[in-house]
């Protein structure tokens, strides 16, 4: 009775493993080209990189998401008054941090990119030429990729409320005269404390360009593809496993909660005790 006892207390501790695995990373390279016309690159616990894109003679759009390297590649192009476009990414990963009880994690998410437009005449209505970048952080296994940005806006009080939530937007909608290389450089950093030496956390990034041309805004090239780059930093005694095995070459991490062996040395106890009682 007890071997068998044993063994499922050796099964629950399989299942506990495994649940604790399941954490998601996930890359989304995704593309608008026109009203109602988008490219969705998403990919969950495969491949850690992907591209789509579209080009025609009137507007191009590109993203590139490397989970490997922390980067986004993006570009969205339009020639003509009645045009549209964007490159956008989002891309997810779980972190484990080992040993940092005390200490800080520091982390950034930054956004290079160039932007150039031409006008027709009088200051164009309803044209639009915007980017974002955001970064949200959450406990592990509270969110995924389908539902951590709702979340993280925190705009329902029963929505799970992020460890960090930043979002940066920027804009030269309408402009007045011909843009010429015009900079966008934005970044997020942001910092969390370790509670434990275990802790577990999801990390979120997005980056997004866009233009919209109406009227006299003749064209538009927002190029992001001198990457969008995330970084994570702590303290070199400090471990950190990815998901993935490869974010920003941070290995595979397989240290399961102390939730679980706590719960798997209860198991044990008590099913040793209850044979132990009927013998």
């Amino acid at each position: 009775m007890l071997a068998r006892s044993l063994r499922f207390a050796s099964v629950l501790f399989t299942l506990l493993l495994l649940s604790h695995a399941a954490s998601a990373y996930f890359v989304r390279p995704f593309i608008t080209f026109g009203p109602g016309q988008t490219t969705d690159g998403l990919i969950v616990n495969g491949a850690t990189s992907n591209t789509v894109q579209f080009n025609d003679a009137a507007r191009s759009s590109r993203s590139t998401v490397d989970l490997a390297t922390g980067e986004m590649s993006l570009f969205a192009q339009g020639g003509g008054p009645t045009v549209s476009s964007s490159g956008q990414g989002i891309m997810g990963e779980t972190l484990n941090f080992q040993g940092g009880a005390g200490t800080m994690v520091d982390f950034d998410w930054g956004l290079e990119a160039t932007l150039d437009a031409t006008i027709l005449g009088d200051t164009p209505n309803n044209s639009f030429l915007t980017w974002s970048i955001t970064v949200a952080v959450f406990e592990a296994d509270l969110v995924d990729h389908t539902n951590f940005f709702g979340n993280a806006l925190q705009d329902d009080p029963t929505d799970i409320a992020p460890l960090f939530f930043q979002q940066v937007l920027g804009n030269r909608n309408n402009p007045a005269a011909d843009i010429n290389g015009f900079i966008i450089d934005e970044s997020i950093q942001g910092s969390l404390e370790l509670a434990t030496n275990n802790e577990t956390w999801d990390f979120f990034y997005i980056a997004g360009l866009s233009g919209i041309a109406q009227n006299e805004l003749s064209s538009y090239v927002l190029d992001g593809e001198n990457t969008a780059t995330a970084g994570v930093q702590v303290e070199q005694f400090v471990e950190v496993g990815s998901g993935s095995g490869e974010f920003l070459g941070f290995p595979t991490f397989t240290t399961p909660e102390p939730s679980a062996l706590a719960m798997l040395g209860f198991a044990v106890v008590a099913l040793a005790r209850g044979a132990s009682r009927r013998r």
